[in-house]
């Protein structure tokens, strides 16, 4: 089993990656009998999830604005 520290670190790789089948049985054992963690990672999927809807909705500028902007900031800079 994990130590809360190993926990959190556990949490916050399962967001970007797969976990070993150990990993997710330490992980769920770990987070059923401490509740701090489970608060951690409840908050980190909010966080997660938030981001992920962000991101997806975000704008973002055509290549030729950003080499136009580019051009700008390295012009004016000394």
């Amino acid at each position: 089993m994990f130590n809360c520290k190993k926990t959190t670190r556990l949490v916050s790789k399962k967001i970007d990656q797969k976990l070993s089948f150990f990993e997710k049985i330490s992980l769920k054992i770990h987070l059923f009998i401490c509740p701090p963690c489970a608060t951690f990672k409840t908050e980190t999927d909010v966080i997660s999830d938030c981001l992920k809807t962000t991101t997806s909705n975000t704008p973002t500028l055509s290549e030729e604005k950003k080499e136009a902007m580019k051009k700008i900031l390295n012009s004016n800079s000394i």
